[in-house]
């Protein structure tokens, strides 16, 4: 396991196991194989699992590297054998499970190195089982407490907060296969708050944002419960289970808490390594620019990729699924290229560059103005539903613009005589007034012009004369904006097979 936010759960040990939500009942009887008689809980904590398992299998090991949360585990489960142990070096002879389950951890492990281990440890014809228990972030008003709450990801120390994990080539497992289960638990609204202040984003906060993100989440939920004692939060295990043979297929997993607070699917393929699902969001992307939402079919979208029209549904559940997968990809291109202007040059980072910048790929790329503006010609009733979407995205983006300008004013770039709040309200109102009324009667008709008087406006309001950013803080912002490429990438994955 790796870094600090890997071991970070010790510290509130108790909370995470009275707050944390266990795996439900059928899941084990799914991940169990017949006859078990010894399992391992691999990075058990405080034996969420390992109680489920206790109550199933006649010896239970729990191998767990961190001394608080194994005590818990031992006072909850006294019978248990609970030692100290990681899955990159699992204490224990070869051949000694059935069956050895990694709980809501595997993000955290090196497979290079926890996959031989585990191989090692499993009996001929044993099981290795993956599960991944969290409230349900396919139900709305779950998915908008996770969107509000992210802002400690945006400077949690990783290069990047999202990192593929790939269970592939010499691994020695194959009979994939996968399962979801859900459930929903009773629990008191400051319970609920409690259990967001167990993830390892919020524990190594700072603790004045942590309590500023939990607070927000607090007024979210009351404002969503008006006088409820007891809020029925939806839980949602997604599991993944294999014997030791030859790996048939790659699994393929997110590392970091993004992936861990908001699961999507067990098996995710990463962008651009399906050359023939790109072609399909190319082929929909120019199709949708000709003719609008309205006139486009999957059929249509099909011929012009030339594959089948099944290959399509291969790929995309439905016709808005695709379409607003396209419009995610436009999405995440936009910031990813802020983020890395950033990167090339730190005054990038200044609310006047960055607006200019953005003013420009808009004009150049017909579907990101497109899904910016919510163009009513292109989109249709896909506006509707795309307004859902990114509407939900826009939560973090403001939380992200609200970090850039904390910082920047931190830096001495921005000017402090108006708040924060006042500063967002100025670069809504002036990007609102640039990017809807270009049209008006004696705008200059050169977009570059347009963006130079826009950068101008801001730069006025808001900057300090011959402001400059330094490398440290621009990387700050980038990494800000790259925390919300995870969350677009969350609502990309939800559409895609």
């Amino acid at each position: 396991m790796a870094g600090e936010r890997a071991t970070s759960f010790g510290a509130v040990a108790e909370s995470y196991d009275r707050l944390r939500p266990p795996p439900p009942p059928a899941a084990l009887d799914w991940l169990l194989p017949d006859g078990c008689a010894v399992a391992v809980d691999l990075a058990a904590g405080t034996g969420l699992l390992t109680r489920e398992l206790e109550r199933r299998v006649a010896r239970v090991v729990a191998v767990e590297p961190d001394a608080r949360m194994r005590a818990v585990l031992s006072a909850r489960s006294p019978q248990v054998e609970a030692v100290e142990g990681r899955g990159e070096a699992i204490p224990l002879p070869d051949g000694t499970a059935d069956a050895v389950f990694v709980s809501s951890a595997w993000h955290w492990m090196d497979p290079a190195l926890a996959v031989p281990e585990i191989a090692r440890v499993l009996r001929p014809g044993g099981r290795f089982g993956l599960l991944w228990t969290s409230r349900d972030s396919e139900v709305g008003w779950v998915r908008d407490l996770d969107r509000l709450r992210r802002r400690e990801a945006a400077t949690d120390g990783r290069r990047r907060p999202v990192r593929d994990v790939t269970l592939a080539g010499s691994a020695p497992f194959a009979g994939v296969a996968e399962a979801s289960f859900t459930y929903t638990r009773p629990m008191a609204l400051d319970d609920v708050v409690g259990m967001l202040g167990t993830y390892s984003g919020s524990i190594v906060a700072d603790p004045r944002e942590r309590a500023a993100s939990l607070d927000r989440a607090r007024a979210l939920l009351r404002e969503r419960f008006p006088g409820a004692d007891l809020i029925d939060v939806p839980v949602r295990s997604h599991c993944w289970r294999g014997r030791p043979e030859l790996l048939a297929e790659p699994l393929v997993r997110d590392r970091g808490e993004a992936y861990c607070d908001c699961v999507t699917e067990i098996q995710i393929q990463s962008h651009g390594q399906d050359e023939r699902a790109e072609r399909v969001l190319d082929a929909a992307a120019e199709l949708l620019l000709r003719w609008g939402y309205q006139r486009v079919t999957i059929q249509e979208v099909a011929k012009h990729a030339a594959i089948g029209k099944g290959t399509v549904y291969l790929h995309f559940r439905t016709k808005d699924a695709l379409f607003l997968t396209v419009l995610l990809r436009a999405h995440h291109q936009v910031i990813g290229t802020m983020a890395d202007r950033m990167d090339a040059d730190p005054d990038e980072a200044l609310p006047s560059r960055m607006m200019r910048s953005v003013y420009l790929d808009l004009a150049a790329d017909p579907m990101a103005r497109a899904l910016y503006l919510g163009d009513p010609d292109v989109l249709g009733r896909l506006s509707q539903e795309a307004s859902g979407t990114l509407g939900g995205l826009a939560l973090v983006r403001d939380e992200v613009a609200r970090r850039t300008l904390t910082l920047l004013r931190d830096a001495g770039c921005l000017r402090t005589d108006i708040g924060v709040d006042e500063q967002m309200h100025v670069l809504g109102a002036v990007g609102a007034g640039f990017f809807f009324v270009d049209a008006l009667p004696g705008s200059p008709p050169d977009p570059v012009v347009r963006a130079d008087l826009m950068a101008y406006a801001v730069a006025a309001a808001l900057e300090t004369p011959s402001a400059h950013v330094t490398p440290e803080v621009a990387a700050a912002v980038a990494e800000a904006y790259r925390s919300l490429i995870s969350h677009v990438d969350d609502e990309w994955r939800r559409r895609v097979r």
